[in-house]
């Protein structure tokens, strides 16, 4: 008969019934042994979308978890700010990158505007020519690399 025990993870807490064979070295149980840094996929809760924004993931205990979508991440421009303003975002609100550029989340570059403030800035702001600009040399550094990459086209998508 195998040896056995009952384990306690020291991550999620949750009890289990252990035999001698599967007990990890630090005591963790399997689903929390395979989270992060020993994921080979884990990238440091840091993830770009698509559409090229940051997201970054949150702990439950963080006091900005109620931003995070369904998945503990949240956009790490709205984090940025809510940080500064040291609250978490209403759902209304809004964070504008002024230079367009998604994933230029320096302070200096984000601005907090309401739902409808935002709906102006995409209608007036959408040719402007630092816009057009930013529009031109991305397609100029996707015809260089040969590959367009998905979700890096035109700013107003």
């Amino acid at each position: 008969m195998r040896d056995k025990r009952l384990a306690i993870c020291p991550v999620c807490g949750k009890e289990r019934l252990v035999y001698g064979e599967r007990i990890k070295s630090d005591g963790r149980c399997r689903s929390c042994f395979q989270l992060r840094e020993r994921n080979p996929q884990w990238k440091g809760g840091r993830i770009r979308t698509s559409q090229g924004y940051i997201m970054i993931r949150l702990e439950k205990t963080s006091p900005f978890y109620g931003m995070a979508k369904n998945t503990s991440y949240v956009c790490e421009h709205r984090l940025i700010m809510a940080q500064k303003l040291n609250r978490p975002l209403l759902k209304g609100e809004k964070v504008h990158h002024s230079n367009g550029i998604r994933d230029d989340n320096r302070l200096e570059n984000l601005e907090l505007i309401s739902q409808g403030n935002h709906l102006l800035y995409k209608e007036m702001c959408g040719n402007c020519p630092l816009r057009r600009e930013i529009r031109t040399l991305r397609r100029a550094i996707q015809e260089l690399k040969g590959n367009p990459l998905p979700g890096w086209g035109d700013i107003n998508e």
